[in-house]
């Protein structure tokens, strides 16, 4: 038995890009960890830091990009440094227009294992953010990344990241659409247009196959 015919109308237009401008990230840092065996850290040098986690992020042209962490237990009391690094350079973190040691955010933990975001080393912001500015202009719009860590942890088991969300949109091109047939034929519609309509009979049988 056939229902009703109606229209279903599909955009073939591609879904704009949606730049990357924030990241949610949680994880937990191994408080049973020693300070690095070198003393310089080097992004090369796996001697030189302790934990790492790269995000893929996006441009406002969709273009991919990626974000990498490092984070360095220093010599003071549940203390991490923590570098970033943008495509394999080191981020701007103080908007200062160079790259340099300062660009560090020092990140420090309560007795329980939480951040203290009051300590005095503490760079993160009261809601535990810290951003990443990025120069793409004039290719591509800036980006300027804001990270959340509010939920990190230092407890003493293993290295492990249980969120890495960000808000982003890569583009998406609409495929060529196709139908097949209750005899399982595949035919091709052409998208000569913007819009197309396809009008389909829907049976009111469970077993429906379009």
């Amino acid at each position: 038995m056939l229902g009703s015919v109606g229209t279903i109308q599909i955009s073939t237009a591609s879904l704009q890009a949606k730049a990357t401008d924030s990241i949610e990230f949680v994880a937990n840092l191994d408080a049973r960890e020693s300070v690095p065996a070198s003393a310089t850290f080097d992004p090369t040098d796996s001697n030189s830091y302790n934990h790492s986690y790269t995000t893929p992020v996006f441009d406002s042209l969709g273009n991919p990009h990626t974000v990498s962490q490092y984070f360095v237990k220093t010599a003071n009391t549940n203390e991490w440094n923590l570098y970033v690094y943008v495509d394999g350079v080191q981020a701007d973190l103080d908007g200062s227009g160079t790259a340099d040691a300062s660009d560090v955010e020092t990140v420090v933990f309560g007795n329980d294992g939480t951040l203290d975001l009051g300590a005095a080393s503490n760079t993160l912001t009261v809601d535990g953010n810290y951003n990443i500015p990025v120069t793409l202009a004039p290719v591509a719009s800036n980006l300027d990344i804001n990270v959340n860590l509010a939920s990190i942890t230092q407890y003493g088991s293993d290295f492990v990241v249980s969120k890495n969300s960000l808000m982003a949109i890569p583009p998406v091109t609409m495929p060529a659409f196709e139908w097949k047939t209750m005899a399982r034929s595949t035919r091709p519609i052409p998208m000569a247009s913007h819009n197309f309509r396809v009008r389909l009979c829907l049976l009111t049988s469970p077993l429906l196959r379009i």
